[in-house]
């Protein structure tokens, strides 16, 4: 970009329509600082659209958080199984209660009591099985835009600008998987926690001894034993327990249904934020290795053609001859 100004303040009265400017070139500071002002301003967050909101609440909170919660309900009663006998007589489920016992033997080899263990295997479990959805995730997460765009006209909320979609977060396989590492990351330590942090006689605290039978942990209070009531409920209802087929333990189901219906949202929760930071950090990242280019558009030069330049030759010739100011200008 260029300015320009008057060769010589001595010429202040002539006809400036008629005067003769020289190019000048901005500093480069100033350069810059009008290209990251533009920046910004191409950066501004836009509104998301309803197409794009509800492709969220489509994806996570209902079919992420069911399917993972169905599942998770189901391998994870078999994994908790006390009894052996009480385990369906099939090769998948001995298979899926076989890996809880030895997750149990393994972390309470390392400390962890009966109650910390079941909490520990149910959360690791969930992790494991719930990860078969990480494909359909993607899937869903591949066509997002194509889904919105199509909710958006349908309800008539089509953005006016169509950037909107472009600034949704490009989901990777990488940022799938690390939104479900990141999800363990956080569920994991918090339900070992809330299994060493409780109370006995009303005096709360951690349990420092392992084997102290008489201290509640939060998670015994707010999910086993509530969980333990309702199946005690159902199980004093025949019209309701018949619904509930060959299961053996109803409380236990109870118990891990309603474990796995926080621990699995709370889950669902942290995928869905840090699968969408991970993925708009990946395309900053990429962004940032792009060279930037602050040149400015180059202006045509000035051409003086016909009548204009034979007036600017005039003006020029009437400078050249003034003896008390002599002046060399360029065109």
């Amino acid at each position: 970009m260029e300015d320009y100004v008057l060769s010589n303040s001595a010429f202040e009265g002539q006809d400036k329509e008629k005067a003769v400017f020289e190019p000048i070139a901005l500093p480069v500071c100033a350069s810059e600082s009008l290209a990251v002002e533009a920046n910004n301003e191409a950066v501004k967050k836009k509104p998301r659209s309803l197409g794009l909101k509800a492709v969220d609440f489509v994806l996570y909170p209902v079919l992420t958080n069911f399917v993972v919660f169905a599942v998770s309900v189901a391998s994870g009663y078999i994994t908790n199984i006390k009894k052996i006998e009480d385990v369906p007589n099939n090769p998948f489920a001995k298979w899926l209660h076989g890996r809880g016992q030895k997750f149990e033997d393994f972390v309470m080899k390392h400390g962890l009591t009966k109650d910390q263990s079941d909490s520990a295997k149910m959360v690791t479990f969930s992790f494991l099985d719930g990860s078969i959805m990480a494909p359909f995730i993607k899937l869903f997460e591949d066509r997002r835009e194509k889904i919105a765009r199509y909710i958006d006209k349908l309800a008539g909320t089509t953005p006016q600008d169509d950037a909107v979609y472009a600034e949704e977060p490009k989901q990777s396989w990488a940022s799938v998987l690390g939104g479900r590492v990141a999800a363990l990351a956080v569920v994991l330590p918090v339900a070992v926690t809330l299994d060493k942090l409780g109370h006995k006689n009303n005096q709360w605290g951690f349990n420092k001894n392992k084997n102290d039978k008489e201290f509640s942990s939060i998670n015994k209070m707010m999910f086993n034993d509530l969980g333990v009531k309702i199946g005690e409920d159902i199980e004093k209802s025949p019209e309701i327990v018949k619904y509930f087929g060959g299961i053996k333990d109803i409380p236990k189901l109870m118990s891990v249904s309603v474990f796995e219906a926080v621990y699995t949202s709370l889950c669902t929760v942290t995928l869905y934020f840090s699968s969408r930071f991970f993925a708009g950090f990946g395309a900053k990242k990429s962004l940032e290795h792009q060279p930037v280019n602050l040149a400015m558009p180059a202006e045509k030069p000035h051409d003086f053609s016909g009548e204009e330049k034979v007036e600017k030759k005039k003006f020029v010739d009437v400078v050249q001859n003034n003896k008390n100011n002599e002046q060399v200008f360029s065109y």
